[in-house]
């Protein structure tokens, strides 16, 4: 019970003093001046709301989620001629969240959005001093940048303590992966960012303790509930849990299904509680009656499929995001037969040491890991049936946890170091 204590108590402090940090950077980032960031905005904006990929024709680039990253705190041009840019309006606008509907809207007059004080948009602390000096087309660079340096950093780590083979699988079937969004714009791109980071630091680091794990749980979904926006928050637990079950494989552990349960429950405490929070600071600017409203009709909306289509079923949110992954499902049959083939001319077998657990049960819990994002769109399946084009890459994890699952059931683990 102490334990329990303890690790309650440190959650609660890791989330308060990451509220306040939270709220401060964004207070900060709207006190910055806005002429810069209008400019900017308006001279490399795309008059398009959702462009095509050039190579995945079911995947689109989400202008939207741009422009709410780029406008948020923001309001219409002659609201902003009348109000100053104080401490005070920085700090309304940090709970608040105005924005508006594209990011045309800067050079207009029309109204701005306010039901957005449901996200905390932490992007804003990231775009608005970008796009104060330079372009959006600069931004997006800059986040590609970051994505491909985590990527190489939860590539090269499997490789290291897990083994090339089974890096180069996972590295196949990521760019074999409809990202687009996900690549470019710092709402996607966070919880894929935050996943492999995490993800690498749980296989480096010497301290996998359980309780040292929650921590780590906890403050992923604190990360991903600020800068994610409903997009592709189960990336981050779901790459974690994938770490977590590579390291107790790597060490010659149990595979516990108990451990990631524990975990996962970790990931939706800091992911709820600091959402939470965010509706808490908003109520106190905007009443709790309007708060309140907006959630329970926004929350009743995502985890319904008949809003915008009557006729839809919970399986329609898993065909239309399956039909987005079917190249990377050919690409990983390929990449499973070939894999199995070098296993096969290279195996040289175990060391003879015996395993504290069967090797199948470490299968089984990757392929109950893999089935998280299956979850989620038949939970938020709203979300998933009307933006299935952007949402559908969190099913990658599905799949590249049955690579895994029949890498852990061929390999032997590699002794400890």
């Amino acid at each position: 019970m102490p334990t329990v204590i303890r690790v309650f108590a440190k959650a609660t402090v890791l989330i308060t003093l990451c509220f306040v940090g939270g709220l401060g950077l964004i207070i900060a980032s709207n006190l910055l001046p806005l002429d810069g960031v209008k400019r900017n905005v308006l001279a490399s904006v795309s008059t398009a709301n959702y462009s095509q990929h050039l190579l995945f024709s079911g995947s689109r680039l989400d202008h939207w989620s741009e422009c709410v990253s780029a406008t948020v705190g923001m309001r219409s041009k002659t609201t902003e001629t009348r109000e100053s840019y104080g401490l005070r309006r920085a700090l309304v606008d940090a709970v608040q969240s105005p924005m508006l509907g594209n990011c045309e809207q800067i050079a207009s007059d029309q109204p701005y959005m306010q039901n957005y004080f449901r996200y905390w948009h932490g992007a804003q602390i990231i775009a608005r001093p970008v796009l104060s000096f330079s372009s959006v087309p600069v931004l997006r660079a800059l986040v590609l940048l970051a994505f491909s340096a985590a990527f190489v950093f939860f590539v090269t780590t499997v490789g290291s303590k897990i083994g090339w083979l089974t890096a180069g699988a996972i590295a196949a079937v990521v760019i074999a992966s409809p990202l687009y969004s996900q690549l470019l714009l710092v709402p996607h791109a966070s919880s894929w960012i935050i996943g492999f980071v995490v993800a690498a630091h749980i296989m480096r680091s010497r301290d996998v303790s359980l309780e040292s794990n929650v921590q780590r749980f906890v403050l992923i979904g604190i990360l991903v509930a600020y800068f994610d926006l409903l997009i592709n928050p189960v990336v981050a637990p779901t790459l974690a849990l994938i770490a977590v079950s590579l390291r107790r494989w790597h060490d010659r552990n149990d595979a516990s299904f108990q451990e990631a349960i524990v975990l996962f429950t970790a990931w939706l405490a800091g992911y709820g509680g600091f959402w939470f929070l965010k509706w808490v600071a908003a109520a106190s600017a905007m009443g709790a009656g309007t708060v309140v409203s907006t959630i329970v009709q926004v929350v009743s909306q995502r985890l319904s499929g008949s809003a915008e289509s009557p006729e839809s079923s919970v399986w329609e949110s898993i065909g239309l995001n399956a039909a987005v992954m079917r190249p990377t499902m050919a690409v990983s049959v390929v990449v499973l037969v070939l894999s199995f083939l070098a296993i096969r001319r290279s195996r040289t077998g175990g060391n003879g040491r015996k395993e504290k657990t069967p090797v199948w049960k470490h299968s089984v819990q990757m392929l109950v890991i893999g089935l998280l994002p299956v979850l989620w769109l038949l939970v938020v399946r709203n979300h998933s049936i009307v933006h299935y084009w952007m949402v559908a890459p969190i099913l990658t994890w599905s799949i590249t946890s049955v690579i895994l699952a029949a890498h852990l059931l061929v390999l032997s683990p590699r002794s400890s170091r």
